[in-house]
């Protein structure tokens, strides 16, 4: 059962932690290790601390992998983008399928991740047991939820940043705020949802 209050509160847990995750978040290339952090959350879901920053090296290593696994997975949707850009036009048809695989690759991705975080690498793509996990009630139901909350959350946040645009700096640390928030709330509530359905 996924603990929803935990998956939200858990980032509070000590400040240095979120300090930490804003200013990396909000470096870019090095905000890679916050993928590589989620992962940590999402191996320990049920934890009621955040894990500590630890082991910067291999957060930032594990994070470039979890990058290359969404870019394999949309590899499909990119080519279609790369075929309308190089002939200057897009047709509706191709619009829509760049969407569905958006959508497609963002459904299956969670549990890919986990995957990759308990079992390697190569675990991302054994598409049969990713299938069997994500074809689940439980699971559909959870992303669904978790897609419209991201989504309303981000919208906020974003709003916000923008209000405080005048401030420059305040919107910059709200934006990486929310990068490491919401990095830590999802991948929470995706490593509960795996350890239930496995």
């Amino acid at each position: 059962m996924v603990e929803w209050k935990n998956a939200v509160f858990r980032v509070f847990s000590g400040w240095k932690t979120v300090l930490l995750g804003i200013i990396i978040s909000i470096v870019p290339v090095l905000n890679f290790a916050t993928y590589g952090f989620g992962l940590n959350c999402a191996r320990k879901p049920y934890d009621k601390r955040a894990p500590a920053w630890s082991r910067f090296g291999s957060l930032w290593v594990e994070g470039l992998l979890a990058i290359i696994i969404i870019l394999l997975y949309l590899l499909p949707a990119i080519i279609l983008l790369l075929w309308g850009l190089l002939a200057e036009e897009f047709a509706l048809w191709q619009m829509i399928s760049i969407g569905i695989l958006g959508v497609i690759a963002y459904y299956f991705l969670p549990m890919a991740w986990l995957e990759f975080a308990n079992n390697g690498f190569g675990a991302a793509f054994k598409f049969s047991k990713i299938v069997k996990l994500c074809f689940h009630g439980k699971y559909f139901g959870a992303w669904l939820l978790l897609f419209i909350l991201v989504t309303c959350i981000g919208l906020v946040l974003n709003l916000l940043a923008l209000l405080l645009a005048i401030t420059v700096v305040l919107p910059v640390i709200l934006g990486g705020f929310a990068a490491f928030w919401l990095t830590v709330f999802s991948f929470t509530v995706y490593g509960q949802l795996y350890e239930e359905l496995r």
